[in-house]
């Protein structure tokens, strides 16, 4: 009996001390969205963005992947030898947007993870091309939301329009707000637990770059 007594209150403090250590990472994690979110309104009057700028060939890359950080880092590393490639994770709106267009205007690819819809799930299949509302179907539009990599090609500030590949080889225009949710995965909808604890062990992180620059 004592020795069950004392294997239940070995888990109770087990599980208080992951509550702890889970709430803790989480009001952390909290702490950095908070951090990054900052506003980029001062860059759509200066000067140095003034021009669109786009990449004019962008290579192949198999950016169908939900690895992890540092397992997509190896990925594509490996798959361009001849580049040195800088990740830059849980940085500033701004910054990330600078990056993207300093990389673009030397005519190098860029990266980044961000909130996609599955257009591979069944269901969303189902229901692309129908309508919210339509009375013939009277179903609505119900997207399966997905961590994924996009490579970003043209970047408009002024014209507030950034162009991506995503992974399903589709071009997808986005407001800059907008594609700033999907870097810092805001507009993932009902994003499960499990993941949010991943973001808050940096397993993911949010408003990351990956950087190709040509070795000499």
């Amino acid at each position: 009996m004592k020795i069950f007594k004392s294997s239940v209150i070995f888990l109770c403090i087990i599980c208080a001390v992951g509550f702890v250590a889970a709430a803790t990472m989480i009001i952390k994690q909290n702490m950095i969205d908070i951090s990054i979110n900052d506003s980029i309104n001062s860059l759509v009057n200066n000067v140095k963005y003034k021009n669109p700028v786009k990449i004019k060939n962008i290579p192949a890359i198999n950016i169908i992947s939900v690895s992890a950080n540092n397992n997509f880092y190896s990925e594509i590393t490996q798959q361009f030898p001849d580049y040195k490639i800088t990740q830059y994770k849980n940085i500033k709106n701004s910054e990330l947007i600078d990056k993207i267009y300093e990389a673009l205007s030397r005519n190098m690819p860029v990266i980044c993870p961000y909130a996609a819809v599955d257009l591979e799930s069944g269901s969303e299949i189902e229901n692309k091309n129908k309508t919210k509302g339509d009375p013939e179907n009277n179903e609505k539009f119900t997207p399966v939301w997905k961590m994924n990599y996009c490579i970003v090609k043209e970047i408009n500030i002024p014209g507030d329009k950034i162009k991506v590949n995503n992974p399903y080889g589709d071009t997808e225009t986005y407001t800059i707000k907008d594609f700033l949710k999907a870097t810092r995965f805001e507009n993932y909808e009902n994003m499960e637990f499990y993941l949010k604890l991943g973001f808050a062990v940096e397993v993911f992180t949010k408003n990351t770059v990956y950087i190709f620059e040509k070795l000499e």
